[in-house]
């Protein structure tokens, strides 16, 4: 799959799995792309995991990487 910055012009609670996948490449947390595509983490679900410590948590285990 080709990523790209599509994200940067959509409002984040309307990104599919697809584009926080691209904003994760972004960020430089390539990484994850693929546990998030397996949770299927699309924007509705990261902003409640970000706003949640419990699921950023599970999400990204890394503390560093959770900055």
């Amino acid at each position: 799959m080709s990523y790209n910055n599509t994200y940067r012009v959509e409002d984040p609670s309307e990104w599919s799995v697809e584009i926080v996948g691209s904003w994760l490449v972004e960020i430089d947390l390539q990484n994850y792309v693929k546990i998030f595509r397996e949770m299927k983490v699309d924007g509705p679900y990261l902003l409640t995991a970000l706003s949640e410590e419990e699921h950023s948590k599970v999400l990204i285990p890394d503390q560093e990487d959770r900055r």
